[in-house]
């Protein structure tokens, strides 16, 4: 049974995204991001951090780096991707419209002309998910970790620590 002792407060807008992990603590941590920017990570019932980024949170992700240490992926509805950290500083911050291939965003405002009007693109992340991989570098394994991304656009985008791959 849930008790007032057990409600958590933000101190922030509606929680758009939320999700649970052992990220920091030996126990489940919260995190939560809402319509005003706010991420929130709650440890042991109290505030662990608290970052803010573009634009209301659209999609959130708890992901591990291949050396284990905890990241936040973050979309937003401006389209930025963002990789925080609850216990270091932000790790990085993309814009998806810097790295869309084709005559989208570029056609904005307008439509394209394969598409009905009125069509208006829209940046807002949708979706992440994480892939771990394995290659084979001058005869040896080397695993990485890719971001497949989502927009609004229907476009795919593939990062690695930050960066865009092409």
């Amino acid at each position: 049974q849930i008790t007032e002792e057990d409600a958590l407060e933000t101190k922030g807008d509606s929680i758009q995204a939320m999700a649970v992990d052992d990220m920091v603590s030996s126990g489940l941590d919260l995190v939560t991001g809402d319509a005003a920017g706010n991420v929130v990570v709650f440890s042991n019932h109290q505030i662990l951090s608290r970052d803010v980024v573009v634009s209301p949170v659209t999609c959130l992700s708890l992901e591990r780096d291949l050396g284990g240490r905890p990241a936040l992926i973050v979309g937003d509805r401006s389209g930025t991707l963002s990789a925080l950290s609850p216990l270091e500083r932000p790790q990085w911050k993309v814009r998806l419209v810097d790295n869309c291939v084709g005559s989208f965003p570029q056609s904005i405002p307008g439509h394209s002309p394969s598409l009905p009007a009125p069509y208006h693109y829209d940046p807002s992340v949708r979706c992440v998910a994480s892939l771990v991989y394995e290659e084979i570098i001058d005869g040896t394994p080397s695993r990485s970790r890719l971001l497949a991304v989502v927009d609004g656009g229907l476009h795919l985008y593939f990062y690695s620590a930050g960066q865009h791959l092409h």
